[in-house]
């Protein structure tokens, strides 16, 4: 495959991974009486669980039997662990609109990270990217503070660091296994979650609720997330962030239109302010190798 059509795959499973994505907060908003502890441990038992039997079946195919991760894929499979608790705990307290809107500013985190550990250069057109999308922050979360959502602000503003921090370990083990991650991070968030589980919740929930927990760790997790690690090393970072904008954009649509969440005043401002200077960055820029800094 040439490097033309390789970025042409790698960009239609982006972007289908973005689609795939944007229905986690609509799946999450159909939950009854799960608590957040249940949804995670059923979510994050069928990602886990998926990607564990996609794993074995290429190991399989590829005639290989070690089952070795490298450092950085636990480190990246610890971060997915606790994107996915920051994910649900934020949803659980406030829109799906301001998540996802605080999500696509992960861009800025990862460049930042990549300095610090890819040694990567940093652009002034990014330090001005970032204090634009300092502001829009700000004013989206000042907006939930007000509105009472302190806690789901934090967890919400704690999802795009980690994302950032994941996304530049991805890019420094190129040849790393996609489903490796999300195995280690399925396995190390049911860990996380057994005890408050075991200590003031149950693992009985009704059936409805764990389907769609399963249903959204499966989609999300198994499928969605194993699409974008195998097409993140296809196409430059740049081109992965534009079109993972496509979650932002449609995520809040489907809970709109499905069960009428409309997002406040200070996330749509906040998002008119920090969404363009992360497009900005991202449209103009250029592919570049990965290059490790021991």
């Amino acid at each position: 495959m040439n490097q033309e059509s390789s970025r042409i795959s790698g960009s239609s499973l982006v972007l289908i991974a973005a689609i795939i994505f944007s229905f986690g907060p609509l799946i999450f908003r159909q939950v009854e009486e799960a608590d957040a502890w249940q949804f995670l441990f059923y979510r994050q038992l069928a990602g886990g669980g998926l990607s564990l039997l996609i794993f074995l079946y290429r190991r399989f195919q590829s005639g290989k039997s070690d089952f070795q991760f490298t450092l950085r894929e636990f480190f990246a499979g610890v971060l997915l662990s606790l994107m996915a608790i920051f994910y649900i705990f934020a949803l659980q307290r406030t829109s799906s609109a301001f998540v996802m809107l605080l999500m696509s500013t992960s861009p800025i985190f990862a460049t930042v990270f990549a300095k610090l550990i890819l040694n990567e250069k940093t652009k002034k057109k990014t330090i001005l990217a970032t204090l634009i999308v300092g502001c829009g922050i700000a004013v989206m979360v000042a907006g939930e503070v007000t509105g009472g959502s302190l806690l789901g602000a934090l967890f919400a503003l704690l999802i795009p660091i980690c994302l950032g921090l994941y996304s530049v370990f991805l890019r420094s083990a190129p040849g790393g296994d996609p489903s490796a991650p999300i195995i280690v991070g399925g396995l190390f968030c049911c860990i996380l979650v057994v005890t408050p589980l075991l200590v003031s919740s149950s693992f009985s929930v009704r059936a409805q609720d764990a389907g769609y927990a399963l249903l959204d760790g499966g989609l999300e997790l198994g499928i969605g997330a194993a699409i974008f690690n195998y097409a993140h090393k296809k196409i430059s970072p740049g081109e992965v962030n534009l079109l993972l904008s496509a979650q932002v954009f449609l995520a809040p649509l489907w809970v709109w239109i499905f069960v009428a969440e409309i997002p406040s005043m200070a996330t749509v401002i906040g998002g008119i302010i920090a969404l363009p200077a992360v497009l900005w960055v991202a449209s103009s820029e250029e592919d570049y190798p990965v290059e490790l800094r021991e």
